[in-house]
C-alpha cells in the first residue's frame, strides 16, 4: 500500500518575525522588545535582516568619538535557549550609535534546540512627519527544511 502514494518531497518554510520601530517626538524615548521562537531539528538556518537609522548621529561620533556618552542607540542579543548571559555571549547582537546600512547575517547549524530569545533596547528621538526620525528594523528568519509524504498534510 505504501508503494502507491508516491515518494515524499522536500519542502522549506520561511517563518520572519519583523520588528521595526520610529521614534517620532523629540524627547529622547526607551523602547524594548523581547521575541521568542522554537528552534528544532528542522531548522536549517537563521537569517537576520538588521538596518538602523539615527539622525545625525556620524556627525556626533565623530566629534564625541565614540557611543559611550551617546544616548541614542539600539542593541540587540539574540540569545540560544540555555544561554547564561552573565557567562556567555550572545549567538549575534548589535550595539550601534550611528547609523549601519542595511544588510543580513546567516546564522548555520548546529543549533541549541528550545525557545530562542531576541531582547531589544533602543532609545532614539525624532519630529513626526521629517526625516528626522531616529528608526531600526530587526528580522529573525526561521527557515524549516521538512519532508512531505503524498497524501499527508504534516510536515515532517
Amino acid at each position: 500500500m505504501e508503494d502507491l502514494r508516491g515518494p515524499p518531497d522536500t519542502r522549506s518554510e520561511a517563518i520572519k518575525y519583523t520588528h521595526k520601530h520610529t521614534f517620532t517626538t523629540a524627547e529622547v524615548q526607551v523602547h524594548e522588545n523581547t521575541t521568542t521562537f522554537e528552534v528544532d531539528e528542522s531548522v536549517s538556518e537563521i537569517v537576520i535582516y538588521r538596518s538602523v537609522d539615527i539622525t545625525a548621529s556620524d556627525i556626533i561620533v565623530d566629534i564625541i568619538g565614540d557611543c559611550e556618552n551617546i544616548t541614542r542607540y539600539v542593541r540587540a542579543n539574540l540569545w540560544a535557549p540555555n544561554a547564561n548571559s552573565e557567562v556567555e555571549q550572545p549567538v549575534w547582537s548589535i550595539d550601534e550609535c550611528k547609523n549601519l546600512p542595511a544588510a543580513t547575517d546567516v546564522i548555520t547549524p548546529p543549533f541549541e534546540t528550545g525557545t530562542w530569545t531576541l531582547n531589544i533596547v533602543a532609545r532614539g528621538g525624532g519630529f513626526s512627519g521629517t526625516v528626522f526620525q531616529d528608526k531600526f528594523e530587526i528580522s529573525v528568519t526561521i527557515k524549516r527544511t521538512c519532508i512531505e509524504y503524498p497524501l499527508e498534510d504534516i510536515c515532517t
